[in-house]
């Protein structure tokens, strides 16, 4: 992040240009691309948190990072000791990612409830391509 970091309000104004091609019918005078708008929209979005304001910076991801090892490390097997399985084999369910995900602020924007609309939609859509690789792995393959 630059030294604007968390200083600056994004503010959108959107338009319309006058059309000059159309001056005989008033209707038509100023026109909206909404794709444009929708392009100008994304790209500025997208520079503005990978440049300026991120979303997550450095510092936020290390301490996600150390977060989930502590709390994997710490899972149990059905004994109560310490679990041999490597950490890429221990799993947490999406209640304690959440809480490990987002500050105390950050969850008054997002409670539980859209976090798990959005894994959901996620799940979908990755379910999706997935499915849809494979398919066409086989077809490659025949």
């Amino acid at each position: 992040p630059d030294e604007n970091y968390r200083r600056i309000v994004n503010v959108f104004t959107c338009r319309r240009r006058r059309c000059f091609k159309h001056q005989n019918q008033p209707s038509l005078l100023f026109t909206l691309d909404r794709e444009k708008v929708r392009r100008h929209i994304e790209q500025t979005c997208d520079e503005w948190y990978r440049q300026t304001n991120p979303m997550v910076t450095a510092q936020r991801e290390e301490e996600i990072r150390l977060a989930f090892s502590r709390e994997l490390s710490s899972i149990a097997d059905g004994s109560g000791e310490r679990s041999k399985l490597a950490s890429h084999d221990k799993m947490l369910d999406l209640n304690a990612c959440y809480e490990i995900l987002f500050t105390v602020a950050e969850k008054e924007h997002l409670t539980f409830e859209y976090f798990f609309e959005d894994w959901e939609a996620y799940f979908l859509e990755r379910h999706r391509h997935l499915q849809g690789k494979n398919e066409s792995d086989v077809e490659n393959k025949a």
